[in-house]
């Protein structure tokens, strides 16, 4: 969860910085505070995001395992 909550927020990031490439310079958006606060936030919303997904995706899975017992 954490691994690709990570690198999924890493490259969400680094796609959005190089949309803005042809506004700003390399170094703006690569080398600065700004750069390093949204790779932050969006690590962080990407781990808990996805860990969550999974979770939901985890219940669904055991409630049709044991219904399917049940029946």
């Amino acid at each position: 969860m954490i691994r690709v909550g990570l690198l999924y927020g890493l490259f969400t990031v680094i796609l959005i910085q190089l949309l803005k490439l042809d506004e700003m310079s390399f170094r703006e958006l690569f080398l600065s505070k700004l750069f390093l606060v949204k790779l932050l936030i969006f690590m962080v919303i990407r781990v808990f995001g996805f860990g969550y997904a999974m979770w939901l995706f985890s219940e669904i899975k055991y409630r049709k395992l044991t219904s399917q017992e049940n029946t």
